[in-house]
């Protein structure tokens, strides 16, 4: 039988698209868990931010302090 490119280049080319497709899907998986995350973290840094700027407010002590004492306080602003 004599050598048919088109046959190795079609056969390259569905081997290309299944390993476009899988690494489509892996990056898509690795990129909406980094979103998450990010914005989890963005979350918490806005809540904590408001926290401390609210009992900064009502004590009238410094950032560093009020930040410092809800840290020891595992961010209960109860205790």
């Amino acid at each position: 039988m004599p050598w048919q490119p088109w046959v190795e280049v079609s056969l390259f080319t569905a081997m290309l698209q299944r390993l476009s497709t899988l690494l489509s899907r892996q990056f898509s998986l690795i990129r909406s868990e980094t979103i998450d995350s990010t914005f989890r973290n963005y979350a918490a840094g806005a809540g904590s931010m408001a926290l401390v700027k609210d009992l900064r407010e009502k004590s009238g002590a410094p950032i560093s302090d009020v930040k410092s004492a809800l840290v020891e306080a595992n961010w209960d602003p109860g205790k």
